[in-house]
């Protein structure tokens, strides 16, 4: 992989080829010469972001900063109150319709508040705390072939972007801040930016059918990288390309997906079966209802007899729903302003209730306002009710486990 990233680094800064227009031109008087034309070396516009010419790169920088409290925890029992921030330089490349290079770099410090709370599925899932230093988490190259009918991309990225998307659950910089309506709950991911290959396909004549392959490195280590992967294979249906709706107000994507994890699992139960291989099937679904309303939701199921290896703060999660609505500020006269909520549960299996853990059903709320500033800035006040958190459900005496988490995000893109 280091020799990819070489490659990728080289293409990205690589200069077009084409440089006819710096050269000097013979005026209509002898010995003269026509001025060179102004060059712009650097251009902005808010939907490219920083453009460079040469060699062509678009740079669209961003921030999200959060502050999160709890009125208690259920660690502790006293209020606590914390902050993260998170920045990205992503840069890319273009080369015309048949690809695109890749990388971004990203800093992060801070948590919130997740130390603070016991939980199968975590109140802040835009937390990336290494005190402020910078890596570079994600490079890829990409190509489109056969008119676009087909297209892969092979290098390190983030899988809960590319499993089990959903338009709107997914952007914990924008959207819901919560780990559970951000991804799979019932879905063992990477424990971090990981090596992949995804590959996409949609015919011309059935463009309302797409099927996803992906490959990722279990581990996230660049260690013996086709060893032990998590395979996944995802059909997505669009019904308006379907029965010909107009997709600004009838988009949607109905996800189907089913996937393997070939690390060795100890099951639950009986620790001298160590040689196990986790699986699941989900279903992620969008739907516009009109260019005001859309609903959405997530479902999942894991094999319920084995310790996972990430997630759920070890918690085997037998299987997961959740649902929501969004609304556009349209309805109200801002039309970029965003209203959403959700809510979900999280199931642990029975052998981990049999195994001695607490095992009720944990329940997520949640809801934030987006409120659009302008085109650079984004303030999202954000509350979050949690009940039965890491299957502690209510004692006999009457104490209610249920938790009330309070944020506020802002966010800045150029």
């Amino acid at each position: 992989m280091k020799k990819l990233f070489a490659a990728l680094a080289l293409v990205l800064l690589s200069a077009p080829p084409a440089f006819a227009d710096l050269q000097r031109r013979q005026t209509f008087t002898a010995g003269e010469e026509q001025p060179l034309p102004e060059q712009k070396w650097i251009s902005y516009t808010r939907e490219e972001g920083i453009k460079v010419e040469p060699p062509g790169l678009h740079i669209k920088p961003s921030a999200t900063f959060i502050v999160q409290g709890s009125t208690d925890s259920n660690k502790g029992g006293d209020e606590k109150l914390g902050l993260s921030y998170v920045l990205y330089v992503p840069i890319e490349k273009r080369f015309s319709d048949w690809g695109r290079a890749f990388i971004e770099l990203k800093s992060g410090c801070g948590n919130t508040i997740i130390n603070d709370l016991s939980l199968f599925d975590n109140v802040n899932f835009n937390a990336y705390d290494i005190k402020g230093q910078w890596r570079l988490r994600k490079y890829w190259l990409e190509g489109n072939f056969f008119d676009n009918q087909f297209s892969g991309f092979i290098g390190k990225e983030d899988a809960t972007k590319r499993v089990f998307q959903n338009k709107y659950a997914l952007d914990d910089d924008t959207q819901f801040l919560n780990t559970m309506f951000d991804t799979a709950s019932t879905m063992e991911y990477p424990p971090d930016y990981t090596y992949m290959i995804h590959s996409l396909a949609k015919l011309k004549k059935m463009e309302f059918l797409e099927w996803e392959f992906n490959y990722f490195k279990g581990d996230a280590t660049s260690r013996n990288i086709f060893d032990h992967g998590i395979f996944t294979n995802q059909l997505n249906l669009k019904p308006e390309l379907l029965f010909g709706l107009d997709p600004a107000q009838w988009a949607g994507n109905y996800r189907l997906c089913g996937w393997v994890n070939t690390q060795n699992h100890i099951k639950l139960l009986d620790d001298t079966s160590q040689k196990n291989w986790n699986y699941g099937i989900g279903m992620s679904i969008d739907q516009m209802l009109t260019d005001t309303f859309a609903v959405f939701g997530r479902f999942g199921w894991q094999r319920p007899d084995l310790i996972p290896l990430t997630g759920n703060n070890g918690a085997t999660i037998d299987w997961s729903w959740f649902s929501g609505m969004q609304v556009s500020g349209k309805f109200w006269g801002r039309k970029n302003d965003v209203v959403s909520f959700a809510v979900g549960q999280l199931f642990p299996s029975d052998d981990y209730a049999k195994a001695g853990f607490p095992a009720s059903a944990e329940g997520h709320f949640e809801t934030y306002y987006n409120w659009h500033i302008n085109d650079f800035v984004q303030i999202s006040p954000d509350i979050q009710v949690i009940w039965n958190p890491n299957g502690v459900g209510n004692s006999s005496e009457g104490d209610d486990h249920t938790l009330f988490v309070y944020a506020l995000r802002g966010h800045i893109c150029f």
